[in-house]
């Protein structure tokens, strides 16, 4: 698959990635993990809004979607691992 990699991710998000995929992505290799309310591709303003909603619930109206790729470099980096590997 065109543009697929690897991804690491930490064990305690594991059930929660497996719940997510069982409850709502389709068992086919291509169905999409994520989605709008009609199943199909998931637009960008309805990611806007939801992310939205969710940083402001957490009191983080601030966070920006990039920052958690900062986070995410900065850990792999404190883990002793190279950011990409």
């Amino acid at each position: 698959m065109p543009g697929a990699a690897p991804v690491a991710l930490p064990a305690p998000l594991i059930p929660e990635i497996e719940a997510h995929l069982a409850a709502y992505v389709p068992a086919d290799a291509d169905a999409l993990v994520f989605t709008g309310e009609k199943g199909g591709p998931l637009r960008d303003h309805v990611w806007q809004a939801k992310w939205a909603e969710a940083r402001t619930s957490l009191g983080l109206a601030d966070l920006h979607f990039h920052d958690l790729r900062h986070v995410a470099n900065t850990l792999t980096a404190a883990s002793g691992a190279a950011p990409g590997s």
